[in-house]
């Protein structure tokens, strides 16, 4: 059974190159070395969609070895850029990831500045006067912590979310595709 057939479909050769009744061996049939396909078995299809394939080809028509050695360098060839274009969208989106945590982390190192400009302040005022000044000017350092804790919280997050840069859903991809030109493992 060719790797290119149709889900459904029986051999190319049809049942009657089998023998309606079992028992007829006719040219091509299991007397020349040829068993009937195996029904519980799916067959191999392409990881890829084949640009132009299809529309080439009625897809139950027998398919030369020429034609399939002819066509592997262009599968492999669009393959690449399939599993090139995979690898750049996921690695676009792993990077506006890692741009939001970076600024997060920048606006915390903002809101941190400022609440050393107002620690200094309130520890200016603390020593200049009573106590009243100053302990305004801790109450709003405090909610300047608070700010600065949320963010570095919220954008360590996000980097973390984001790492490793490895693109693994495409490099898995790509070990799939390997596997399928070894032959090994299942493949739709």
């Amino acid at each position: 059974m060719s790797n290119y057939s149709t889900p459904g479909a029986d051999n190319r050769l049809g049942a009657a190159a089998y023998g309606a009744a079992g028992g007829n061996t006719a040219p091509g049939g299991p007397a020349a070395g040829h068993t009937p396909p195996d029904p519980d078995r799916e067959p191999l299809r392409a990881p890829f969609p084949r640009p132009g394939f299809a529309g080439r080809r009625n897809p139950k028509e027998r398919v030369s070895l020429g034609t399939l050695l002819a066509d592997t360098p262009r599968l492999f060839v669009q393959l690449a850029k399939d599993e090139l274009e995979r690898a750049k969208r996921e690695l676009t989106a792993k990077g506006k990831k890692l741009v939001t945590g970076a600024a997060l982390l920048a606006a915390a190192a903002f809101f941190a500045l400022t609440m050393w400009a107002v620690l200094v302040t309130a520890a200016i005022l603390g020593l200049n006067e009573a106590f009243a000044p100053w302990l305004s000017a801790l109450i709003v350092a405090g909610v300047f912590l608070i700010f600065v804790l949320g963010l570095v919280l919220f954008g360590v997050l996000a980097i973390k979310r984001s790492l490793p840069l490895t693109p693994e859903e495409t490099l898995d991809s790509v070990k799939r595709d390997v596997n399928a030109v070894k032959g090994l493992g299942r493949y739709e």
